[in-house]
């Protein structure tokens, strides 16, 4: 027994001699290979090391004005931390804990929304809403845009709690929804909670190269509206991992509702619990194009009057 544990040793420290060699000659160290970090990766690290202050690519919301306190509208500090993002060619823009009221915010190219932990994006009940062209206002938004991310284990919340009473939908005169990304390449929403969403929760149009991982949607599972949780609109290789959906609506959709854009596929979808008074899992009912290629497997199906729909 104890040569065979000497043996065992030896063997052990020969093969982490070898790494060591090996790592020094490709310029890597032996306790860990070099990995390229994305924008969200960076600032990850900033913010484990406690530089919560904007340097570089990394911009703190609350180094342009946002208070973060409920009280105050947060709009224009946040529009003011995009604007400098956009001019230094990209970066993250950063929402540490807080309740921050905001109107439309726009992302372009190489940019990232990180909502750490404790921190809410909450939508503004009317002020600062835009819309893309024909579609409803929503929260966050991009339209042409390449390598556009969402992350963070903070939240994002609509005003569908509010939108309940038909008075308040007339006063405010539109509905909206959360996340809204079109024509855009190398889309990322990881860890997110979403809350309340008063239309599409996540509505992606022709996108190309989108990943979305363990987000959580909650909306009002009694309010008998089109608040679907994923929308995936004539997009084409998007992968959708982890996630926890409740919703009145659809929790999972694919459609493909417009002529001029490409047909939907190349879509994978897994490891996902969905709950819905409508269908977990559907492919059409806006359709103009065609659906191809599309693997869903490994979900947990309840509480819903259709499992899987095909219109």
């Amino acid at each position: 027994m104890n040569n065979l544990q000497i043996t065992d040793d030896n063997r052990r420290r020969g093969f982490m001699k070898i790494l060591s060699t090996v790592g020094m000659g490709l310029g890597i160290s032996s306790v860990g290979f070099a990995q390229n970090q994305s924008a969200d990766g960076q600032s990850e690290n900033l913010i484990k090391k406690g530089k919560v202050n904007s340097t570089g690519g990394y911009f703190n919301v609350k180094d342009f004005g946002a208070t973060g306190n409920r009280d105050v509208r947060d709009i224009g500090a946040i529009q003011e931390a995009v604007k400098k993002c956009k001019e230094s060619g990209g970066g993250t823009i950063y929402f540490p804990p807080g309740i921050y009221i905001s109107g439309t915010i726009w992302l372009y190219d190489d940019m990232t929304v990180h909502i750490d932990s404790g921190a809410v994006i909450l939508e503004s009940y009317i002020e600062g809403m835009e819309t893309i062209g024909k579609y409803r206002p929503h929260l966050i938004c991009a339209d042409g845009a390449k390598n556009v991310a969402v992350i963070g284990f903070g939240s994002v919340k609509g005003q569908g709690e509010k939108m309940t009473h038909n008075s308040l939908q007339k006063e405010r005169g539109f509905r909206s929804g959360m996340l809204f990304f079109q024509n855009c390449t190398n889309v990322k929403i990881r860890d997110i909670n979403i809350f309340d969403s008063d239309s599409w929760t996540v509505h992606l149009k022709g996108c190309k190269q989108v990943f979305i991982d363990s987000i959580s949607i909650k909306n009002d599972i009694n309010r008998k509206t089109s608040n679907d949780g994923i929308d995936i609109n004539a997009c084409k290789y998007v992968h959708i991992s982890n996630c926890h959906i409740i919703t009145s609506d659809d929790c999972i959709v694919l459609k493909t509702n417009d002529l001029t854009f490409p047909d939907c596929e190349n879509i994978v979808v897994n490891n996902c619990t969905l709950e819905t008074l409508c269908s977990a899992i559907k492919i059409g009912s806006e359709t103009r194009r065609n659906f191809r290629d599309i693997v869903f497997s490994n979900c947990v199906i309840k509480n819903t009057s259709q499992g899987i729909s095909m219109y």
